[in-house]
């Protein structure tokens, strides 16, 4: 039980802390690069769906890396550490102070992970545990 809960948590807050980490390239793009400095035309355009669907890629990317580095060296309960990850990311963006900091909004990129990472661990010619 231990391993399960280490794996979780390492899977989960290496997934926050890329998906706050994406909030933040996109707010600071937002007011040096695009040279806006008006908060409340920050926070809409940070909430459009079009910023919604260009982190639709990124939250994909940084879900799988969480479940890979939460992978690595597990020998075993692969897809309860994944399906933990998916869990805790997902009710991270729904409820919590991470619920105003969240880019993305959207369980898809998540859950697709998650999927994907499981898919990879069993039919992956290589073992995720051996990189």
């Amino acid at each position: 039980m231990h391993v399960i809960l280490k794996g979780i948590l390492k899977g989960s807050v290496i997934a926050l802390l890329l998906g706050f980490s994406g909030y933040l390239g996109v707010f600071f793009w937002l007011a040096f690069v695009e040279g806006i400095r008006d908060s409340a035309t920050m926070a809409d355009i940070i909430r459009s769906r079009t910023v919604m669907y260009y982190s639709m890629p990124y939250t994909l990317a940084s879900v799988l890396l969480a479940c890979w580095f939460a992978l690595r060296k597990q020998q075993e309960h692969h897809n309860i550490i994944i399906t933990g990850i998916v869990l805790l990311v997902g009710i991270s963006i729904t409820v919590g102070p991470l619920k105003m900091a969240s880019l993305h909004m959207n369980y898809i990129p998540i859950v697709m992970a998650g999927l994907l990472a499981a898919y990879i661990n069993k039919k992956a010619p290589f073992n995720l545990r051996n990189l």
